[in-house]
């Protein structure tokens, strides 16, 4: 959910909040969400855990394993995903932008 809500722009807590209770339907295919949307504290508390070079390698994997078409790059977010600094668990924390390539 904050992955999703990230690339469609959330920035605060809040704005996770807002994006899954719009998006439940959508979410519930993948989670059974069945008490709800966490509150903007239980993001804060569940995301102050990551550490962000755990996350960089979990993100790593999964994107690795989306199919490629013809050799093409699969864009995530724009040129970079720059899942470090535009998540606010990991904001203030020594990362960089997650560079993703194609051979």
């Amino acid at each position: 959910m904050l992955l999703c809500g990230s690339i469609c722009g959330a920035e605060s807590w809040r704005d996770f909040v807002i994006f899954g209770q719009e998006k439940l339907d959508f979410l519930r295919e993948y989670f059974p969400f069945s008490a709800g949307i966490p509150c903007k504290n239980t993001f804060s508390r569940v995301c102050a855990a990551v550490e962000p070079e755990q996350f960089g390698a979990c993100f790593l994997a999964c994107a690795a394993s989306l199919p490629r078409v013809s050799g093409e790059v699969t864009a995530i977010g724009g040129c970079q995903a720059r899942c470090y600094g535009c998540l606010p668990f990991l904001k203030g924390k020594k990362t960089g932008a997650l560079r993703l390539s194609s051979r």
